[in-house]
């Protein structure tokens, strides 16, 4: 399992990058995508683990990642939802961390390729060797499925 999880900064900053949100955004989407539908008071909660800002909930309500799903019936506050955006962002990253894609080679759709500076410029570099290190490596299954061990 940590092979997976050794590239999520990586995988984070061509999120950040694409999508120009911050770190924080971006693990906040991941986290209210596990929870699919939610009130503010536990986004807020889950934000005291991380250098929040009010404004970043309005933001991100703004550009599309967070929806409204309906107010609710005792009081306790509007639910709000993911996107079909941050559903397929999501998808995307989660793909990337599967490995069941390899990042993009194409500026075009992957900005840190543009090496516009010093970090893009080095995460484009590490990108390359993840993608040949992925190709070189023999396809794994993550369950193994025999029981002739035992």
């Amino acid at each position: 399992m940590a092979r997976y999880v050794r590239y999520l900064p990586i995988i984070k900053r061509l999120y950040m990058e694409k999508y120009d949100l911050s770190s924080t955004q971006v693990d906040i989407l991941i986290f209210i995508h596990g929870t699919r539908t939610f009130r503010l008071r536990v986004l807020y909660d889950f934000a005291c683990t991380m250098k929040w800002q009010a404004r970043l909930f309005a933001d991100m309500k703004s550009r599309g990642f967070i929806k409204f799903h309906k107010d609710s019936s005792r009081k306790l506050g509007v639910i709000y939802q993911c996107s079909v955006k941050t559903d397929k962002i999501m998808k995307e990253l989660f793909d990337l961390v599967l490995e069941q894609t390899s990042f993009s080679d194409d500026p075009s759709e992957n900005p840190v390729h543009k090496r516009e500076n010093y970090t893009q410029k080095y995460h484009s570099i590490f990108m390359k060797r993840i993608n040949q290190e992925r190709e070189q490596r023999p396809a794994q299954v993550l369950y193994d499925t025999d029981d002739s061990e035992f």
